[in-house]
């Protein structure tokens, strides 16, 4: 049925309508209005002043947005690109139903509130419908965005110097956060594997070992030093200059490869100001430096896709590669989940292409050499220091949170042979009052270690599979209360870790480091509340508008997969050889004991370099 000219614009203000409420909407159960609904008028007057009561945003600032999403809805609703096929509703329809149950976890804690009563349902509907649209405008703005970009002109000092110039606006951005970050910042992980090499703690393999050796000689070090503040602030600023340069690299090859200038100032203003960068480039930890060795992995594999030859005939970029393998491996237990897809997606590519045996031989050579240097730099550290091998339960984090909350929920419920097979791996009496929402770790670490994983955690299995079946929308409450947060766009769960002195306040400020003993305690008194302040600044800086969702987990998924959906359907698939750490990043942040940003900033830091892979793979398609 062809639509005239006045369908189309009762169309468009009615989806912009839904547009502009959905994102309002407070998914709480709505209270009952008086007097109750008896018949289809009551109905009617509970329906609209239930839903109405539920937008929880002012009326002026709906209004402003409504014109916004009229914009949107008339640019894109009806504008549909050809080569997005069905797989952009798909998509879409998905991401909406995600977001759906974020907002319903966010302000219930339970998907199961949805379905409670007819207001709810119609409210859920509402949502759907408004959200489903946003989104669609979204992906093929961003499609729009792909192809035929931004015009922004290229600042003549950057066309001549386009790696200094990015590292020396970087440098200087970061230069007050440096300066009020001193001496650098330890965080609980680091803390514990410096511990284990200084005797104070038995060493134990969940740590990364490596770590543990370096982290430790750096204390070590330092603490016979007069001063071990200028130790740590040594390594600080070593560990800042080699970020600041593998993002200044990234920049040079995005001039290289000629990439859009949208492309160029989106990258080096996130560089620049974002906290996921400059907030952990400072803090002493495996997720600082591991983040550093991502982004060179995905920088290096971009080059690679768009310059094969040159990449596998030269020397200093296959060593450069090799030294990241190796030391990703080292740096974070998951590192060889990312080292090993690399390394076969990039044999793929060779076989591919047909570069020859060559290249094919140097890749095998380089593979093999970094592997085994890694795991065995590994077990020697793990041999001279004596570290004992202990695995932690991480794997059970999902199953420990389901039933967890089916015991506090259903607990008179539990049969005795089940509470039995439970408390063979976990303390059955404390599971439940260990149990938090968004987080696994108490119950963990409660958990027996030494469980004969064929045997008793076989059982514990198969008792959690009969509790999910017995009780599937509680366990589905518990794993979204793990996770969804990855798919909301109106909430976040930031993490910056900054130093705290305890002795100077009462309030112990969220991700601290407290324990100074380490510190001359004294020297970085005088700057103890600016860095509050500034930990406070990255807390709050993903609720900015406009650059504020760049630093937030649900914008960076959301934006991931729409851009890896059009790299598919634009059939520019090398490009997602340079997103594998991002996406297995994610992966792994799904089945995380707490889903923080922490976890997750091998993927919110690569947002740009996303893109830049998808012009790079653009260009080879081209050729």
């Amino acid at each position: 049925m062809k639509r005239t000219p006045l369908m189309r614009k009762i169309s468009i203000v009615m989806i912009a309508a839904l547009m502009t409420i959905a994102p309002s909407f407070d998914m709480s159960v709505a209270r009952k209005l008086r007097p109750d609904a008896v018949d289809l008028g009551g109905f009617i007057f509970q329906a609209i002043g239930r839903t109405i009561s539920s937008i929880s945003t002012d009326s002026l600032t709906l209004s402003l947005l409504f014109f916004v999403m009229m914009w949107l809805a008339n640019r894109y609703i009806f504008h549909k690109p050809k080569e997005t096929k069905v797989g952009e509703y798909l998509l879409c329809g998905f991401l909406s139903i995600m977001m759906l149950c974020a907002s319903s976890i966010r302000a219930t804690e339970s998907i199961q509130t949805l379905y409670e009563n007819a207001f709810q349902i119609v409210k859920a509907l509402l949502f759907l419908a408004g959200f489903f649209p946003l989104l669609l405008c979204a992906i093929r703005g961003l499609n729009e965005l792909l192809h035929d970009g931004i015009k922004l002109r290229c600042i003549t000092k950057w066309d001549k110097h386009p790696f200094l110039f990015p590292m020396i606006v970087i440098a200087v951005a970061w230069l007050p956060h440096l300066i009020i970050k001193y001496p650098g910042v330890w965080m609980i992980d680091s803390c514990l594997q410096f511990r284990m090499y200084l005797g104070m703690t038995d060493p134990i393999t969940p740590h990364p070992p490596f770590g543990t050796l370096i982290y430790g000689l750096i204390v070590s070090f330092a603490l016979s030093t007069p001063n071990p503040n200028i130790v740590y602030f040594i390594c600080t600023l070593i560990q800042t200059a080699i970020f600041i340069a593998v993002l200044s690299y990234s920049l040079w090859l995005m001039q290289k490869h000629e990439a859009p200038m949208w492309m160029c100032w989106l990258a080096l203003v996130l560089y620049a100001i974002s906290p996921s960068y400059v907030g952990w480039s400072m803090v002493l930890v495996k997720d600082s430096s591991y983040l550093i060795l991502c982004m060179l992995a995905m920088a290096l594999m971009i080059d690679f896709i768009g310059d094969r030859k040159g990449f596998m005939s030269s020397k200093l970029r296959l060593l450069l590669l090799a030294a990241d393998i190796y030391l990703m491996i080292l740096t974070r237990h998951n590192g060889v989940y990312i080292a090993v897809p690399i390394l076969i997606g990039m044999g793929i590519v060779l076989l591919k292409d047909k570069i020859g045996k060559m290249g094919m031989i140097k890749l095998g050579m380089l593979s093999c050499a970094a592997l085994l240097l890694a795991f065995g730099t590994s077990e020697a550290i793990i041999y001279a220091l004596n570290i004992q091998h202990v695995e932690m339960n991480d794997w059970l984090s999902i199953p420990f949170q389901q039933t967890a909350r089916i015991v506090k929920l259903h607990g008179d419920e539990i049969p005795e042979e089940e509470r039995a097979a439970i408390d063979q791996i976990v303390p059955y009496e404390t599971i439940a009052q260990l149990y938090t929402i968004n987080n696994a770790d108490p119950i963990k670490w409660d958990s027996n270690d030494a469980l004969d994983r064929e045997k008793d955690a076989s059982i514990y299995l198969n008792t959690w599979w009969k509790q999910v079946k017995r009780y599937p929308m509680d366990a589905l409450d518990a794993l979204l209360n793990m996770n969804v947060i990855l798919f909301d766009l109106q909430d976040n769960f930031p993490t910056y870790i900054g130093l705290s002195d305890n002795t100077m306040y009462d309030h112990v400020y969220q991700y601290s480091f407290n324990d100074l003993s380490f510190y001359n305690r004294e020297e970085i008194a005088p700057l103890n509340s600016i860095q509050l302040a500034l930990t406070e600044w990255y807390y709050r800086f993903s609720d900015m508008p406009v650059i504020g969702p760049f630093a937030s987990m649900g914008f960076c998924i959301y934006v991931m997969l729409m851009t890896m959906y059009l790299t598919c359907v634009h059939k520019r698939g090398r490009a997602l050889l340079a997103w594998l750490p991002s996406v297995i990043s994610a992966i792994f942040g799904l089945f995380c004991a707490i889903v923080y940003t922490r976890y997750l900033l091998p993927t919110m830091c690569a947002l740009p370099l996303w893109f830049f892979s998808y012009h790079v793979a653009g260009q080879v398609k081209e050729k």
